[in-house]
This record gives structure tokens, sequence and C-alpha cells, in this order.
């Protein structure tokens, strides 16, 4: 009875929602609307690089980021819907989010994403973490 009261008040099972994990959740649950509305110019932005690209540079990450969306509608019929699953995070300034992608053809990619805290916004990190 007492564990189960316990688990009524601080929750049992699956993500614990923190104040830490809300933040990259949040920062996710952005990156993949703008993606998945082909604002891939918003979407560039929510992404570390480890670098900051040039106007040459990001014009090729635009057209690979457009020409991936376009392959992947027509192969899968597009993505439907995310559902974010859990976030893990082993230090205050990095993060991994697990999510669902939901296709048209009602496939399911399982998905992860590192995330990088930097200057106070959390990125998509393409790249190793260091």
């Amino acid at each position: 009875m007492l564990f189960a009261c316990i688990c009524l008040f601080y929750g049992c099972g699956g993500e614990k929602k923190t104040d830490a994990t809300i933040a990259p959740r949040k920062a996710m649950e952005e990156a993949l609307n703008a993606f998945y509305s082909n604002d891939f110019s918003s979407y560039v932005n929510m992404v570390d690089y480890g670098t900051e690209l040039d106007s040459a540079e990001r014009d090729v990450v635009l057209n690979i980021m457009s020409q991936y969306h376009e392959r992947q509608s027509a192969k899968k019929g597009g993505v439907s819907r995310y559902e974010i699953l859990s976030v893990d995070m082993p230090s205050d300034s990095l993060a991994t989010v697990y999510y669902d992608l939901f296709f048209g053809n009602d496939s399911v990619e399982m998905c992860s994403e590192k995330m990088i805290l930097r200057n106070g916004q959390w990125k998509i990190r393409v790249r190793g973490i260091d």
C-alpha cells in the first residue's frame, strides 16, 4: 500500500520529467517540427556542427536536408507524427533524446539524437560529443 502511494505521488516507471529534461525535450520537439514542416533553415539553426557554417556550407546542408526529406516522403509516405519517448542526461550539458517517427506507410522508426547545451541553448549534436 505504501509503495502504491509513493508511486502515485512521485510517479513510477518511464522517464522522470525533471526540469533538466524538459529543455532538451522541448528543443528536440522544435527541431522535429521545423524539419518535418520543411523549415530547414530553422532546423539548421538548431544543430551544433562543431564549427560555424559559412554560407556555402549552409547551402549544401540545406540542399542535403531537402533531398533527404523528399526521398523519405516518397519511400515511406512522409512522417505523420513523432513521439518523444525519453531523455537521458549523463550531465547538465549533454542529453540523448529517444523518439519514434511514424510514417504514412504505417512503419515506425526508432531514433535517438545526442544534444549539447551551447550558450544556454540545447542543440542537436551531429559530431562526436566532446
